[in-house]
């Protein structure tokens, strides 16, 4: 009975981190005066400028998405989580964890963990950095972990395990 319970929680945890959707990029909140502000700083997302990332509780968004954008202190990103107020029927209530994705070049890459977890609490803030945080990414659809390279094989900078492209590849392979 233990490992079916265990099976049927690692099927939920997998759902819900391949539940996000493209379009979720658009999801404007209703307003709330109960919301929580996160930053994450430090170049912890230094290869997704450009990109937006969003919060969820669960597979549903929370927050607007936002730009990630380069500050005169380096790459940052951040967005707002809306929460409950009085009579309010709103998104986050205290105590959620709150779950971050980015969509980037097309692509959502899911922030499959952050240590520690950022828990919601209304009018607050959370500093995500180099020194209090680390992020792990992983690809929204299969759950691998975010791998950057030349991802096409026709370039002598071809790397078999990217997953990403970042740019490298330069020189064509010439056959014959």
């Amino acid at each position: 009975m233990k490992k079916i319970s265990l099976f049927i929680l690692s099927v939920f945890a997998v759902g819900v981190t391949l539940a996000q959707t493209i379009s979720d990029f658009d999801f404007i909140p209703g307003t709330s005066d109960n919301n929580m502000s996160i930053i994450v700083a430090d170049d912890l997302l230094v290869d997704y400028l450009g990109g937006r990332v969003q919060a969820y509780v669960g597979s549903t968004p929370v927050s607007e998405s936002e730009e990630i954008i380069m500050t005169p202190n380096g790459v940052a990103g951040g967005c707002s989580p809306f929460g409950n107020s009085d009579g309010f029927d709103g998104l986050c209530n205290p105590g959620d964890e709150i779950k971050l994705a980015v969509l980037f070049n097309g692509t959502i890459i899911v922030i499959a963990s952050v240590d520690p977890a950022i828990t919601y609490a209304a009018n607050t803030q959370a500093f995500l950095t180099q020194g209090s945080h680390s992020l792990t990414f992983s690809l929204h659809s299969n759950g691998e972990t975010v791998v950057w390279g030349c991802t096409d094989p026709e370039y002598l900078e071809y790397e078999e395990t990217a997953n990403i492209d970042d740019g490298s590849c330069v020189t064509k392979k010439i056959l014959g």
